[in-house]
């Protein structure tokens, strides 16, 4: 019986510029450093599940807030953000409730 195939990738790569751009810098005035660590949680877990989106819902709210002893409010804040800068692909988030980019394909496919 053949293996099943791994959905997710093993590793990615985060550009050394990523804390200069200026969405991630937005997030980082409005949210604080510990948005950035919210920021790198996020993309592991998308890149590590589906490869390239996370559907978002209560369960990851917690999940993610637990992984870094975070208040849950804190997280949606944080991604509300995220979405208003571009940092997460707008039209996906309102109509489908998924965390993906056109940077995150892009680096998966």
């Amino acid at each position: 019986m053949a293996r099943r195939l791994k959905e997710g990738a093993n590793y990615f790569s985060l550009d050394v510029g990523f804390l200069l751009r200026n969405d991630v810098r937005r997030i980082k005035k409005a949210y604080g450093g510990r948005s950035i660590e919210v920021l790198i949680c996020l993309l592991c877990n998308i890149y590590r599940e589906k490869g390239y989106y996370m559907l978002w819902n209560k369960d990851v709210i917690f999940m993610v807030a637990d992984d870094l002893g975070a208040n849950e409010r804190f997280i949606t804040d944080v991604v509300s953000k995220a979405v208003e800068v571009g940092f997460f692909d707008v039209k996906q988030w309102t109509n489908n409730r998924i965390l993906t980019s056109e940077e995150i394909q892009e680096r998966y496919f």
